[in-house]
């Protein structure tokens, strides 16, 4: 298995943590504290004065995540950092640091038993989790009330999925799990890659890579962590049990794929992480490539069964549900993690796009000639949703983008099947129904051809076939919205979510923010508000 990861070395990149000049807990208010954490007399549960110093020095280095903030029975908060305050596809180490709420001093001993992250890929109905460390615990004597923990997120967020985390906290007695909350995980830079995938017989696994960025020329700790994806899917994919050796081949595809001498493969080591050597002769960039093979030495290979024979894909679900797998799951032109669960959605979509072709065909067999200045209510937004879908596909495929292409459809089939169950029969337009029906099937069909083809003649009652047919004509001044849904945060933290007219200026928008929130502010001064057009209105108060 290669992992295609490029790295530039240079003076600018030779570091991974982003450092602040102000105490990191400033997002949240407590500027008023030169270092916090200072132990007052008898207060046995929480850090000496030298500790406290270790951890604020500690704190300067990385950047609070205030959405994954809590308050713990009015007693307590727990704060959550990354070295840039983000995520990104791959791994991340996530650091929690506990305090009294009363007086801001770190508390020495609490536990984060688990980390709970989730995925919810929207067009498919379908939720997954994804890699996490062994735990969350100390990892340095000189601050040991800061906890560190990890996980791997094996897609980045999109319009096909988004991503929560939550929680489990004991802290003092107080025990239980913070609620979920949205987070964003970046796509990584074009190159780089730091998670992989990988069969066992019907088992998969995920390889992934500990904070390469922070490789410098010369030699190199190399730190990766293979977990086991778990059945459900939706629990979060521990540290798989079955050992493995892990092969480490650095080259330089701009110097003639030139190498280096020293490296040292990856071997398990008594905390269940692989570590080895990577030597980093030259700055420029490199390409990593790792094998992966079993405690006997064999590599992954089909006769091992550890990769994924289209056959095993074919034969429950068909060629297009392939197809469809295939291309949804992420760019063409990348490398992916295959997923089970991302081929059943397919297979469920194709089904539901397939019931709602028919469903909105059937009763138009008298249908007029389409008027679309005839239409109002459920009528015009599905009309509107056609034509906003329709050009957003058209725009990706001529990208080659067909994920995101195929995205757009999934969301208009859901549009339309609503329309279907909202609207009684007597209701919908004919003439609307037979234009989405026709458009449905004709942008899908490139993806999905033996299932298009068929819709079109069987449903739809064409002659000809259906790669014959024009491409659909969009209308960008219908596919305008009236209104737009924006995101009301607080600090961070996603409190409400309003619906503004579409050309909402900022002071209207942020007035319709605070009104919605308005309990949640009662009492509070609002220091800043931060307003991204059409997306969200973030108060900080």
């Amino acid at each position: 298995m290669n992992i295609g990861k490029y790295l530039k070395f240079g003076a600018v990149a030779l570091f991974g943590a982003v450092l602040s000049s102000c105490n990191s807990n400033d997002d949240l208010g407590k500027q008023e504290i030169e270092i916090p954490g200072i132990t007052i007399d008898g207060d046995i549960d929480c850090c000496s004065a030298e500790e406290a110093l270790q951890v604020y020095k500690f704190l300067q280095t990385v950047k609070i995540i205030p959405e994954l903030s809590a308050v713990i029975d009015d007693k307590y908060n727990v704060f959550a950092y990354s070295k840039t305050g983000k995520f990104h596809g791959g791994y991340n180490e996530i650091y929690f640091v506990a305090t009294k709420k009363k007086n801001g001093n770190y508390i020495k001993n609490f536990e984060i038993p688990a980390l709970k992250p989730i995925m919810l890929m929207v067009k498919m109905n379908m939720k997954h989790s994804t890699p996490v460390s062994a735990g969350v615990e100390s990892f340095n004597k000189n601050y040991l009330a800061v906890k560190r923990g990890g996980g791997s997120f094996v897609m980045n967020t999109s319009d096909a999925g988004s991503w929560t985390l939550s929680y489990d906290y004991s802290v003092l007695g107080s025990e239980g799990t913070t609620a979920e909350q949205e987070i964003i995980v970046d796509a990584l830079p074009d190159g780089q890659q730091w998670l992989k995938s990988f069969k066992v017989g019907s088992d998969t696994y995920y390889l992934s890579l500990v904070n390469p960025l922070d490789w410098s020329t010369g030699k190199n700790t190399i730190t990766a962590f293979v977990s086991k994806k778990n059945t459900p899917a939706t629990t979060p994919y521990g540290l798989a049990g079955e050992q493995f050796v892990i092969e480490i081949d650095p080259r330089m595809p701009d110097m003639g794929n030139h190498t280096s001498p020293d490296n040292v493969g990856l071997s398990r080591q008594s905390d269940g992480s692989y570590q080895g050597t990577v030597n980093l002769t030259m700055t420029g960039r490199w390409r990593i490539h790792l094998t992966v093979k079993d405690a006997n030495g064999d590599t992954m290979s089909k006769s091992k069964g550890n990769v994924v024979p289209p056959s095993s894909v074919i034969e429950p679900y068909g060629a297009d549900t392939m197809r469809l797998a295939i291309l949804f799951i992420a760019p063409s032109e990348k490398d992916f993690n295959w997923d089970e669960e991302v081929v059943a959605g397919a297979n469920r979509f194709i089904k539901r796009a397939w019931r709602t072709v028919w469903g909105l065909v059937e009763g138009t067999e008298n249908a007029g000639d389409f008027d679309a200045s005839k239409l109002s209510g459920a009528s015009a937004e599905l009309w509107r949703r056609l034509n906003e879908m329709g050009i957003k596909c058209t725009v990706d495929f001529d990208r080659y983008q067909f994920n995101t292409a195929i995205s757009a459809v999934m969301e208009l089939v859901n549009d339309a099947s609503k329309y279907l169950v909202d609207t009684p029969v007597e209701q919908r337009d004919a003439a609307l129904c037979l234009r989405v029906a026709h458009d449905i099937v004709t942008m899908l069909s490139p993806i999905c051809p033996h299932w298009g083809e068929e819709l079109f003649h069987e449903a739809l009652g064409f002659e000809a076939s259906v790669y014959d047919e024009p491409w659909p004509v969009f209308d960008a001044e219908a596919a305008k919205a009236k209104t737009v849904q924006i995101a009301v945060q607080i600090k961070g933290k996603v409190r409400a979510r309003i619906d503004v007219a579409a050309d909402a200026s900022q002071e209207e928008a942020e007035e319709a923010a605070k009104a919605a929130v308005a309990s949640q502010l009662e009492g509070k001064t609002v220091r800043k508000v931060i307003y991204v057009p059409g997306k969200l209105v973030n108060i900080v108060a």
